[in-house]
């Protein structure tokens, strides 16, 4: 396996993850390098993106837990070269709470 597909692999099992609403956070952290960027586009809960830290990943994962009640991700397109990975991904959420002018998921 080359770097490049082991790194897919990683970042599709750090996906993965949070298709499980009880996965341990220990689970999140043994996945990431120290040095790990995640860039995220904008999207209806970060308008302008985002570009986080390990640390910041890690607090964003309990972040969404309390904001919401269920959420899902489908990776959809994936390609890797080097030591970088881009993911597609599709993620739907159900709101727990109100966030700015979202209101909360009827259940």
């Amino acid at each position: 396996m080359t770097q490049a597909q082991a790194n897919l692999t990683t970042a599709e099992r750090y996906i993965a993850l949070f298709n499980g609403p009880k996965t341990p956070l220990a689970d999140f952290r043994a996945l990431l390098a120290l040095e790990v960027v995640y860039r995220e586009m904008p999207n209806v809960l970060w308008r302008e993106g985002s570009v986080r830290n390990r640390g910041e990943m890690h607090a964003g994962v309990e972040q969404g837990r309390k904001l919401l009640s269920s959420q899902r991700y489908t990776i959809f397109n994936a390609i890797a070269q080097g030591d970088q990975v881009a993911l597609g991904v599709v993620w739907t959420g159900t709101l727990a709470v109100g966030f700015g002018a979202l209101k909360q998921t009827p259940n």
